[in-house]
């Protein structure tokens, strides 16, 4: 399953590459999975404006986050459902999700502001 362009998030180029990571604290950031019936879900909910952007890969996505300066703690996190690894990239100023083959992706954002990654089963 793609993303249609109309779903993604642009970040501009000058703001990712400009952005200097270090680990966002608790305080900052908190992050969960959880499993569903028939998708996986990551949840980053950032108590600072951090704007993001995806880029789809062959096995999985890539997340870079925007205004926090800061990436979030993602080392203890268990993947969800259809989620092979989440993993820091680009030396931790992006965050990977490498999902299981034929898996689809879905994000969004709640009304409070927490960011919603869906890994979907893939169809079947």
């Amino acid at each position: 399953m793609q993303i249609a362009a109309a779903q993604r998030v642009p970040l501009p180029r000058a703001a990712v590459r400009d952005q200097v990571p270090g680990r966002c604290a608790p305080a900052q950031v908190t992050t969960r999975t959880g499993n569903h019936a028939g998708f996986g879900r990551i949840v980053f909910a950032w108590r600072i404006a951090a704007d993001y952007a995806v880029r789809e890969g062959g096995n999985g996505i890539q997340l870079r986050f925007s205004g926090p300066g800061c990436a979030p703690p993602i080392d203890r996190l268990a993947p969800p459902r259809n989620v092979r690894a989440i993993l820091a990239d680009d030396g931790g100023a992006a965050v990977w999700i490498e999902t299981a083959p034929g898996a689809g992706i879905r994000h969004f954002r709640l009304s409070d502001g927490r960011l919603v990654i869906d890994v979907l089963d893939a169809p079947g």
